[in-house]
């Protein structure tokens, strides 16, 4: 997926990762050399210093003096040209999308070649489902709640019991029963405990259409999974929806491997790599 938006503060380019062969993801420095290949958008930043971004924000010549920058996951990258970088402002420069190819080692992409990207890719999300039988008479498709203030009051009430205990919640967030054709939205809460006691907890505060399921991981598991990837050097962000860790690598390899392997794979949901090993 491929998404360009021009506006007089800045141009943002948005491209899904892609890579050239099927390969399970990782990302670490290796001290072997591997020859690699990766899309994303090409960032300079105003020192100079050159990464492949997964996505990147450089401000408009004629906007304010924004300051650019590049997203994870990222990596250096020597021997870009010149010639591949088409929007400049406020210092920085970035790319369009393109594919690049080169060794990598110690952390950094020696490039040899740079081509443009291969076009838009990417999938649709998938609908937020709800893991919870329809009540009796299905799912409202109105609220309970008919001021729009009560709805909100209710909802940041549910929150706070949610948030205040992430050793027995996994975390809070709107599901869409039926793939949104009914127009219900339900308030989805996950549990590592009693689900029918944490059920209490919630809709003593929250009366709308409500799902309390039980989880594997809970809130407090997968900040701790996040933070041991990120001190390996592993980009990495709960996802309240799969009820795991999200993994954005940068690359496969031996190192990362034994990460994913000392934290329990079954608590990640891993990404395309930025780089794929050819």
């Amino acid at each position: 997926m491929r998404r360009t938006q021009h506006g007089p503060a800045a141009i943002l380019v948005i491209v899904a990762l892609a890579v050239t062969a099927c390969q399970e993801p990782g990302a670490r420095a290796t001290q072997v050399d591997e020859r690699v290949s990766g899309v994303g958008i090409l960032f300079k930043d105003a020192d100079g210093t050159v990464r492949l971004c997964a996505s990147a924000v450089v401000p408009a010549p004629a906007g304010p003096p924004l300051v650019g920058n590049c997203y994870p996951p990222d990596v250096p990258v020597a021997g870009a040209p010149d010639s591949a970088f088409t929007v400049k402002g406020d210092g920085r420069a970035s790319s369009d999308s393109v594919r690049v190819e080169g060794v990598y080692r110690d952390g950094t992409v020696s490039v040899d070649k740079v081509q443009p990207g291969e076009g838009p890719i990417g999938t649709e999300p998938a609908a937020l489902d709800v893991p919870c039988d329809a009540p009796p008479g299905g799912w409202r498709t109105t609220s309970v709640y008919t001021d729009g203030a009560d709805l909100d009051r209710a909802r940041v009430r549910l929150a706070q019991v949610v948030d205040a205990d992430p050793e027995t919640y996994a975390g809070r967030r709107m599901g869409y029963p039926d793939d949104r054709r009914t127009g219900a939205s339900v308030l989805v809460v996950g549990t590592v405990r009693d689900v029918e006691r944490a059920r209490r907890a919630v809709s003593a505060v929250y009366q709308d259409n409500l799902c309390v399921y039980s989880a594997r991981f809970s809130a407090a598991d997968l900040d701790r999974t996040v933070a041991e990837l990120e001190a390996g050097g592993v980009t990495a962000e709960a996802d309240v929806t799969a009820n795991r860790v999200r993994v954005r690598p940068v690359i496969l390899d031996a190192p990362t491997n034994h990460l994913f392997d000392q934290v329990g794979r079954e608590a990640l949901v891993i990404d395309d790599p930025l780089l794929a090993i050819r």
